[in-house]
């Protein structure tokens, strides 16, 4: 169905820089034109909270597990409605907006705007083309400022901005047919989580034996004084983490600070679940700080975990040349010379055994949070040095087939949702005809997305909603 798409039969000039043509019958209106800005205060503060994201647009913070900071009160935060347009002002050039599904308070730093009543019925399409691909050139170059932390969109640039609106019927079309897109495309991604998560069962259930009870079935045992544990071979040691490695505590660097270029600053969103560290696309801070923050400098060859969150003890390798500095709810080991082989840690740090640890030692309730101190503390079993390495091989061995499966199946879901972004991108500039397909689609598939899926790492436009945050309370 999706392969069968062709454009619309005549086009005419958009006079935009970043599409150059447009279906005939669809016009070009500015924000002004199509929005006005509501301005309505909470009087109780007592309304649902709301949260806004890139990845899933404007939720309810209770379904999100969200780090930023709580205010005291929420007496005078923004209200908005179902249908109204929700601009986090900081983060508008990431994506930082999105159509409520509810009525709740957000930011006072936030624009709130509500289509005019010629435009309402095509708020959906407005979701779906202000949140595409296509969108964030107008964004990026709209939003004012000096850090990239703080490119703040106003009111004024918000209102200039061109926007896109085909026939009502041509609006219908194209939200059943990315409703049903999007569906099947949550479902394919649903599956290969799934998969993944039995993967990765598989291969912990691998580690643990590995970690525990070393490559010798038959060796002697004795109790290892770990209550879930039990006994571990005769000749290793029960020890602390703190006395095979160092851990490192982050430091919390303020996002005013952040750089196009620099030196990475690793986050929690940086760490991934595949077990590397992404420095790609992680923040930057200038230079200088490498030399002033030395502390919490990491190194090629160190682990970086995750202390707070839905993710929390998720581990990585750092494998780059280039030195970063480490950001606060995230630590990092680093092995003590000729105690422990840095990937023998790594196994013991992403058992499950000391992820075990960790969920039992968290502390606060729907978002958990642990200390370097707990973490360093925490006793696990070390063999001997010269055995390490032996450990580690018949691990990659045994392994290789679930990781090539795990890395495949991750490729899969990055291809899956690089081919969402095109597609959007393509079906709301008109690139793409979708009406007759949209007249044939059944009714059950065609659904919106609940954001279910969207991804478990840290959200960037988290931090904006942190400082506004600190800022009102």
């Amino acid at each position: 169905m999706i392969a069968d798409l062709k454009p619309y039969p005549e086009y005419k000039d958009s006079g935009l820089p970043w599409v150059e043509e447009l279906p005939q019958g669809w016009i070009v209106r500015r924000g002004r034109g199509v929005f006005e800005s509501i301005d309505v205060r909470s009087k109780t503060g007592k309304e649902e909270l709301l949260t806004v994201s890139s990845q899933d647009g404007v939720r309810l913070r209770s379904s999100k597990a969200v780090t930023m900071f709580q205010a005291k009160s929420y007496v005078g935060h923004k209200l908005c409605w179902p249908g109204d347009l929700v601009v986090n002002s900081l983060w508008a050039w990431a994506t930082g907006l999105g159509f409520s599904r509810h009525y709740g308070i957000v930011s006072t730093a936030y624009g709130v705007y509500r289509p005019r009543d010629e435009h309402k019925a095509k708020w959906r399409f407005l979701d779906y083309l202000l949140r595409s691909y296509a969108y964030k050139w107008e964004f990026q170059t709209r939003s004012r400022g000096i850090w990239i932390s703080r490119l703040q969109l106003t009111d004024w640039y918000f209102f200039d901005m061109p926007i896109l609106l085909p026939p009502e019927e041509d609006a219908e079309a194209i939200v059943r047919f990315l409703d049903h897109a999007n569906a099947k495309i949550d479902r394919y991604v649903r599956a290969k989580k799934k998969l993944i998560k039995l993967l990765n069962e598989q291969k912990q259930a691998i580690i643990h034996r590995a970690v525990t009870r070393g490559l010798d079935p038959n060796a002697p045992l004795k109790d290892s004084g770990i209550p879930m544990l039990g006994q571990i071979p005769d000749d290793w040691k029960t020890i602390p983490i703190k006395r095979v490695a160092t851990v490192l505590n982050g430091f919390a660097f303020s996002s005013e600070i952040y750089t196009d270029s620099g030196v990475p600053l690793i986050r929690i969103g940086d760490v991934k679940s595949s077990g590397t560290v992404d420095i790609e696309h992680a923040v930057k801070l200038p230079g200088g700080f490498l030399a002033s923050h030395s502390f919490v400098e990491i190194k090629n060859g160190d682990l970086v975990m995750a202390m707070t969150g839905a993710t929390i003890g998720k581990v990585a390798k750092y494998s780059h040349d280039c030195p970063s500095l480490l950001n606060q709810r995230v630590c990092a080991f680093r092995c003590l010379s000729g105690r422990v082989v840095q990937e023998y840690l790594f196994l013991l740090l992403s058992s499950q055994l000391y992820l075990q640890q960790v969920l039992m030692a968290c502390y606060g309730g729907a978002q958990p949070n642990i200390s370097d101190t707990t973490l360093a503390g925490f006793k696990m079993p070390i063999a001997p040095f010269d055995l390490q390495k032996e450990i580690v091989s018949s691990v990659v061995r045994e392994t290789r087939s679930l990781t090539a499966a795990i890395t495949h199946a991750e490729r899969e879901i990055e291809l899956l949702n690089e081919y969402r972004t095109r597609l959007v991108a393509d079906v709301v500039t008109g690139k793409l005809d979708v009406r007759e397909a949209a007249e044939v689609l059944p009714e059950e598939l065609v659904v919106e997305s609940d954001g279910a899926d969207s991804t478990d790492e840290t959200d960037l436009s988290d931090d904006a909603d942190e400082v506004l945050q600190e800022e009102e309370s």
